[in-house]
């Protein structure tokens, strides 16, 4: 529940943020849109909210962040009230904490730790655990900008959904295809912007997800298609609610231009032929990289919603996060198609469901 909201205006910070994005040339910041993450800033990694506004702040030990949904402590003593800061992040020379080599690796002595980043170049660590959603720790206040302060008090812990498919109804069964070219993503009263945001935040954050060094450029996205498919979010649902509360998350799947209406319509087939093989096994195949997927389809790709329920899929070559260069899965009711994410100007016509 949100009880009070802050907007913080600082010049400083903002000037050493947008100096710090124009400086950056890591090749994250070369897409239009949303080049900048919006996140959450939880408030037991600083003691004093107003020193991330000084300009001679110092972050110490660093300044943990988390995407919006796992920055509240589900284990605040007390009433539950919690202060989030909410801003703009911006992915700079970052390292996984497995790359570290000090004594006790990246929760190991601050000073250790900070050398180490300092003789390799690095600005940030991501400190996911295995299966855990990413996490950074972040050492140059200068990648950081304050929007918000929101103070809300937390109610008992209940799953989160990945989106609200309440807002679905608002759309034809099939694909709703819209242009981002012109599209007022600030316009928070169209209902088509919280769903078309998601899909390019996850699409642009996931592609942070490997070290820089190891990041390819990705593709621009000229549209966004928002899939709409009655009886397969019932049959998703249905397996949803048979297991309580399974993990969920978003993996992607590329493919040519010509599958995407019969996916739209019917779903992957785990039993077709398909063009690559199945080097793991039956199944369907995904990534938590969407620049993996890019290796099989250019055009076009296809954002999942999957059920990660233990033992009924294969894991493969996850890195030190926890994220899967592919996940395989063969019961069909564990993933439906949510978005297509268009690189090309002029796709083919979008499919309907009758």
């Amino acid at each position: 529940t949100v009880k009070e909201i802050y907007c913080v205006k600082c010049p400083k910070n903002s000037e050493e943020f947008w100096d710090a994005a124009a400086n950056k040339s890591n090749g994250f910041l070369q897409e239009e849109l949303f080049k900048i993450l919006q996140v959450s800033l939880g408030p037991k990694d600083f003691d004093d909210l107003t020193s991330l506004m000084n300009p001679l702040a110092d972050f110490g030990s660093g300044i943990f962040i988390d995407f919006s949904k796992n920055a509240l402590d589900s284990d605040v003593p007390g009433d539950g009230e919690q202060t989030l800061v909410i801003g703009d992040f911006l992915i700079g020379d970052m390292i996984p904490a497995g790359e570290i080599t000090v004594p006790g690796g990246a929760d190991g002595a601050t000073r250790k730790v900070l050398n180490f980043m300092k003789t390799h170049e690095k600005d940030s660590i991501l400190t996911s655990k295995l299966g855990e959603p990413a996490r950074y720790r972040v050492f140059d206040r200068s990648l950081i900008h304050i929007n918000y302060l929101v103070k809300v008090v937390l109610s008992p812990r209940r799953s989160t959904p990945l989106m609200d498919t309440a807002l679905l109804e608002d759309f034809q069964e099939g694909e709703s295809r819209f242009r981002l070219s012109g599209l007022d993503l600030r316009n928070v009263r169209d209902p088509k912007v919280e769903l078309i945001g998601k899909a390019i935040a996850s699409y642009t954050g996931d592609c942070s997800k490997r070290p820089a060094a190891q990041r390819s450029t990705h593709n621009e996205i000229r549209h966004v298609g928002i899939i709409h498919n009655k009886r397969l979010e019932a049959m998703y649902r249905h397996r949803q609610e048979q297991r309580g509360e399974p993990y969920e998350i978003f993996a992607y799947h590329a493919t040519a231009p010509c599958n995407i209406p019969n996916i739209i319509r019917e779903n992957l087939d785990p039993s077709r032929k398909i063009v690559h093989g199945r080097a793991y096994g039956d199944g369907c195949y995904f990534s938590e990289y969407p620049e993996f997927s890019l290796k099989y389809g250019q055009e076009c790709m296809l954002i999942f919603k999957l059920l990660l329920i233990e033992g009924k899929y294969k894991r493969v070559k996850p890195d030190e996060a926890g994220f899967c260069e592919q996940l395989v899965l063969e019961d069909v009711n564990l993933f439906k198609p949510v978005f297509v994410l268009w690189f090309i100007d002029n796709p083919p016509t979008a499919p309907t469901i009758f």
